[in-house]
């Protein structure tokens, strides 16, 4: 694959479909039996039926479990994002310890013809992570840094052109909420929003309220970490008062 090409075509891609598809469509050129990239949740659980993949091309067996048993409990994903970088499953895969729904997840990847991986965590802003992962037919030889660093590009820069693409489809919050957000975000306390903004303490917690529905999160940190991310913050004067 050559990557500077591969940039320059993602740059001119005008839909998520057309994107996915060529994405997808390069994943061969990485010897690719199979590509996903995930979103890690903020506040929700894997029984939330907005859960899904960014894109997947994984058996469809696969995917409904991972979606219900694994998700939230993957040993190799753990060790990327710990990492920070891509990992080779072959490389961790013995220094892991398994429960038995796990080895039966794994048992199923090599049922479907699926034996080795990489999986990287892709952050394309502050406060914006996904989880991407490719796999292989086989077991391949210990995979160099060069090697790892391209199939991290590859990953990286389709996710960047997805998160532009997807700027429709944004949270949408009022001027109210963006405010309640941004003293979130600062580290203000309720008390503290209350006295900036002029609004009673019971008005903070009604607008916090719904500020988490729309964020799907569940407390402060969650909020301001996905406010962040989702480019929700910006200065305003009340706010940035003492």
């Amino acid at each position: 694959m050559d990557i500077e090409q591969y940039i320059l075509n993602l740059s001119e891609m005008t839909s998520k479909e057309e994107l996915v598809g060529y994405f997808t469509e390069q994943s061969t050129a990485l010897g690719a039996g199979a590509v996903g990239g995930y979103p890690l949740i903020y506040g929700e659980t894997r029984e939330d039926s907005g859960w899904q993949p960014y894109v997947t091309t994984f058996p469809k067996k696969i995917r409904d479990f991972y979606r219900e048993f694994a998700a939230m409990d993957d040993p190799f994903m753990e060790a990327a994002l710990v990492k920070g970088s891509p990992v080779q499953y072959s490389r961790v895969r013995d220094q892991m310890r398994w429960n038995d729904v796990q080895i039966r997840f794994f048992n199923m990847l090599e049922e479907v013809g699926l034996r080795d991986g990489v999986g990287t965590p892709v952050c394309p802003k502050p406060g914006v992570v996904a989880y991407f992962v490719i796999a292989f037919p086989d077991v391949r030889p210990e995979m160099s840094w060069p090697e790892l660093r391209k199939i991290y590009l590859y990953f990286n820069e389709f996710f960047i052109r997805y998160w532009k693409l997807s700027e429709s489809d944004r949270v949408r919050v009022s001027m109210r909420e963006r405010q309640i957000l941004v003293g979130i975000m600062k580290g203000k306390s309720k008390a503290e929003i209350s006295e900036t903004l002029g609004l009673s303490a019971h008005t903070i917690d009604t607008y916090t309220r719904r500020c988490f529905e729309k964020l799907k999160v569940k407390n402060r940190t969650e909020a301001a970490v996905k406010a962040f991310g989702l480019g929700l913050a910006y200065s305003d004067s009340r706010i940035d008062e003492g």
